[in-house]
């Protein structure tokens, strides 16, 4: 309360009549500004300081809220009820023991008042709002306290002294002010910090349960038994150890005899502000976008994944842990491991728990530009990497209020069910009876249906599969280089597809679900609905999509090479492969650095020997450091393998995708362009290293950082001065 602020000495004390003019003018500002707060302190219309209870003045969940205000709405409040228009700056005068901020002859108010900190000023939504997040107290509790103790949001003309005390931090009633936590900031983060310790299980003074209760600091005014029922209340109770005797309940805002108004008045001012503070979930109404049932990866935008360690989830940047994702009947998501454990938000935290049928584990998941934002029911809070650093290993995950930054964003990787598709080659989709798949009378414009009809193997049949970057395939036809695509996006059974211009889109992505006999169900990332031929034995029918149906034989695909054909690809690659090749790197062992800084070195991370262990730039260090040597091999077409020597598995190109920014790895040795190089010696005797899948594509530093740590990525060659495309050739004797 206010009253903190100005101390009367008791009566035990001996007082030193030198501060007696202080103590009359305390005297006075105590009923002032006790007339403040109670002429602000209305009743609501829904609710009243009537429905007060001792052991239940605010909730968890309204304590932990960090949603309700950012820092612009912090600020927009503050300055709503206080805009700092006081001119009656002659006041100032007549109290020359404390200092004022007064400019263009009006005094200067909380909402525009600014604190110094590190040789920064910040203002008090600044103070307010990186106390809660690095906290996780709800801002509007802080307002609430800040008004409470010293009506500093409300004050048209405050001092120096409700500055240094605002919350009223370190302010016994039996004592002076500690000098320690004087000062605005300082005040806020310690009240902050105190609630947080208990809400986190800390030391409280009153913890949940039965508790005797003072109602005043005189003792001889007695007290009652108090039940408190949550965390929330007991860290109020540490901060303000008294409770309002029904006297002092049934008077507000008034004062009553033995009465103790601190509680009753952060009740109060929050009703009248903000609401119901003992408010508990509230439940989100809203249905996920959809997402195809089964198994994924999670990633990062950086491209790390999400692991289980411990039955909590991490950053990883080389393995991830697979999750389950199970539509429920409310149009959410559960979340499982592959223990059967389901991702549980918990005020934060987020782990994997046993099932408990409560909206903290079910997520709301909703699509924007290829990533996924992952939503609790409860309360809305989000998926979200601690602190934002969305590309440190090992950095851990926990549920945070939604902010829109890339630490809320994640790709969905879908988990492959098979690994024997291969983009060069051309394939036939053939039904039980051994109808394919046909383009209707060998059309290539948009909008070409897609037919059952005697497999010929034509080129109205063929068809080639790109993975997508997440756990897809896009399916062309190879005479028309167009897509098979569900018509309209539709999300009905019996839509049509057809074929249409490359788009990238989810009517164009198909996931291949792999039967115990070897068969296949195509399935729609749109809609979960899967290829049907309809009339399996019928030349002409058209190919819709239905509901998976896993008694329906028409929904059953062979995926078969088609023999007759080499692609065009694999000409293109025999016809070049011999072509502008380099012969001055010979066989052998090499460290491979930088041009510009040759002590920066291609590095395989911790020294990793699995697949997909991940290959960095860092600092050259020892003669005998394997995981910076690389064998380097010529094969008969001139092109060039990379294997590192620590594992002799082969630098190898993500999914032997040609986009930019793609990862580069170590991968199992399989003679695919992915881990073949053309060596390209530059007039100043640098190398260019180069994809044999598209030699415009070369190996490149992530934004030319030469520095320990950069990843190593596949990106267009441009420039000649290009540093991060330049490579130094060091053979190792």
């Amino acid at each position: 309360m206010k009253f903190q602020t100005i101390r009367i000495i008791p009566k035990t004390k001996k007082i030193n009549y030198r501060h007696l003019p202080l103590f009359v003018f305390a005297f006075f500002m105590v009923f002032a500004l006790s007339f403040l707060i109670f002429k602000n302190l209305k009743k609501s219309s829904a609710l009243s300081v009537s429905d007060f209870r001792a052991g239940n003045i605010i909730s968890d969940y309204t304590m932990s809220n960090t949603s309700t205000m950012n820092e612009s709405q912090i600020q927009e409040f503050l300055t709503r009820k206080n805009p700092c228009g006081d001119t009656n700056i002659w006041r100032a005068n007549q109290y020359s023991g404390y200092k004022y901020h007064i400019e263009n002859g009006k005094f200067v108010c909380l909402s525009q008042e600014t604190f110094e900190h590190n040789g920064v000023k910040q203002t008090a939504a600044q103070v307010i709002y990186e106390a809660t997040r690095d906290y996780r107290i709800n801002p509007q509790v802080l307002l609430v306290l800040i008004e409470k103790e010293q009506s500093l949001v409300s004050d048209t003309w405050p001092n120096s002294i409700q500055y240094r005390s605002a919350t009223g931090f370190g302010c016994p009633d039996t004592a002076e002010c500690d000098s320690k936590y004087y000062g605005f900031r300082n005040q806020v983060r310690n009240a902050a910090k105190l609630f947080r310790d208990v809400l986190d299980g800390g030391y409280t003074n009153y913890p949940v349960g039965q508790n005797f209760i003072y109602y005043n600091p005189n003792f001889a005014c007695g007290g009652s038994q108090v039940y408190i029922e949550n965390l929330a209340t007991s860290a109020l109770y540490r901060y303000t150890p008294y409770q309002p005797n029904a006297a002092a309940v049934a008077n507000y805002p008034g004062t009553s005899y033995c009465g103790a108004y601190g509680n009753r008045n952060f009740y109060a001012l929050f009703i009248r502000w903000f609401g119901d503070p003992t408010a508990t979930v509230r439940i989100s109404q809203e249905k996920s976008d959809f997402i195809n049932d089964g198994e994924y990866y999670i990633k990062t935008t950086k491209g790390l994944f999400l692991k289980n360690q411990n039955k909590e989830l991490i950053l990883d940047q080389l393995n991830g842990t697979e999750i389950k994702l199970q539509k429920n009947n409310s149009g959410r998501y559960f979340i499982l491991n592959q223990e059967n454990l389901y991702l549980t938000n918990s005020d934060y935290n987020v782990k994997f728990q046993d099932f408990s049928n409560y909206c903290n584990q079910e997520w709301i998941l909703k699509k924007q530009d290829n990533y996924y934002s992952l939503s609790t029911a409860c309360n809305d809070f989000y998926l979200d990497v601690r602190d934002g650093n969305v590309d440190r290993n090992g950095n851990s995950i926990w549920s945070y209020s939604r902010n829109n930054t890339e630490s809320q964003k994640f790709k969905l990787v879908r988990k492959k069910e098979i690994n024997s598709i291969d983009e060069n080659i051309v394939y036939n989709l053939i039904t039980p009876e051994n109808k394919a798949i046909d383009t209707v009378n060998i059309g290539v414009e948009n909008g070409t249906e897609l037919q059952t009809y005697i497999n010929a193997q034509n080129e109205a049949q063929r068809f080639k599969f790109k993975e997508t970057d997440d756990g897809y395939y896009q399916i062309t036809g190879v005479k028309s280089g167009k897509a098979i695509d569900l018509r309209n996006a539709s999300l009905s059974g019996g839509s049509s597809i057809q074929l249409y211009d490359i788009n990238n889109s989810c009517a164009q992505k198909w996931f291949l679900k792999k039967t115990t006999e070897g068969d296949y169900r195509i399935q729609s990332a749109c809609s979960g609905m899967v290829f049907d031929s309809v009339k399996a034995n019928t030349d002409g029918e058209r190919v819709k999509v239905y509901p998976e149906d896993l008694n329906k034989k028409t929904q059953l695909w062979k995926i078969q090479k088609d023999e007759k054909i080499i692609t065009e690809n694999q000409k293109t690659a025999n016809e070049t492969l011999k072509n502008n090749v380099i012969n001055d790197i010979q066989n052998g062992t090499y460290i491979i650095s930088n041009f510009s800084n040759k002590e920066k070195v291609l590095d395989v991370m911790y020294a990793g020997t699995v697949n997909m262990a991940n290959i960095s730039l860092y600092q050259k260090w020892g003669n005998n450091n394997m995981a910076q040597m690389w064998k380097v091999e010529k094969d008969s077409t001139g092109f060039y393998r990379m294997s590192n020597l620590i594992s002799g598995r082969s630098m190898d190109v993500y999914s032997g995708s040609m986009r930019d920014r793609t990862n580069i790895w170590l991968y199992d040795s399989n003679n695919t362009c992915a881990q073949k190089w053309k060596l390209m010696i530059n007039n100043d005797k640098s190398v260019s290293i180069l994809s044999a899948c598209d030699e415009k594509m070369s190996l490149d530093i992530d934004d030319t950082k030469i520095e320990n740590g950069t990843n190593i990525q596949l990106y267009q060659k441009w420039g000649e001065n290009n540093i991060a495309q330049k490579w130094y050739f060091e053979k190792v004797q």
